[in-house]
């Protein structure tokens, strides 16, 4: 049995778990995600798979699939029922997102990639907790738990004992778990 390969699929199918109630929520505008915030994670989903692939991760590759796929599906459905776009908060993450990618192809590197791709997600993790500590109630609880124990269990996937390979998931829990303590501790009533 291998530990690694099972965690790698727990962790992807608990990110799978996340999205369903989080693409539900959206659907029928129980949530507002921020479109900013969105629209960066689904450009650099994909990216940070490919980075986090060249680096030489293998089943640990299940979560950023997941997400990355989960990230465009909820950047469409954003455009329709989510909220933000061109506050001056949006467009600072959209200069920095912009920055990041550049580094990204200038360089060349998985390492760099890598990093830069966590800059990128950081600035989406940013627009999301600024909107999530205003309105905790734009959020999914469900999705975020799923979401940060998805990325605990994907620590477990990592099997070359790289730093590089644990900065991912480690980052996805940390972000992650913020998110949903937000959501979960903070006092869930509809600002106007």
């Amino acid at each position: 049995m291998n530990t690694a390969l099972i965690a790698g699929q727990i962790s992807g199918l608990l990110a799978i778990a996340a999205y369903i109630p989080y693409i539900r929520a959206c659907w029928k505008k129980e949530i507002k995600p921020s479109r900013i915030a969105w629209l960066i994670w689904a450009i650099i989903g994909s990216l940070i798979a490919s980075s986090y692939y060249a680096s030489g991760a293998t089943y640990e590759m299940w979560m950023p699939l997941t997400y990355a796929t989960g990230e465009l599906i909820v950047f469409i459905l954003s455009l329709r029922h989510g909220q933000g776009g061109w506050t001056r908060l949006d467009q600072i993450s959209l200069v920095g997102a912009a920055f990041g990618f550049f580094a990204w192809w200038y360089f060349d590197s998985a390492l760099i990639g890598l990093l830069a791709g966590l800059f990128l997600d950081f600035i989406g993790f940013g627009l999301t907790f600024v909107k999530t500590k205003k309105d905790p109630t734009s959020e999914s609880p469900l999705a975020w738990i799923f979401w940060s124990l998805g990325a605990g269990v994907n620590i477990l996937a990592v099997t070359t004992g790289s730093w590089t390979q644990y900065m991912y998931p480690i980052y996805m829990v940390l972000n992650n778990s913020i998110v949903m303590l937000l959501v979960l501790l903070l006092p869930r009533r509809k600002t106007k």
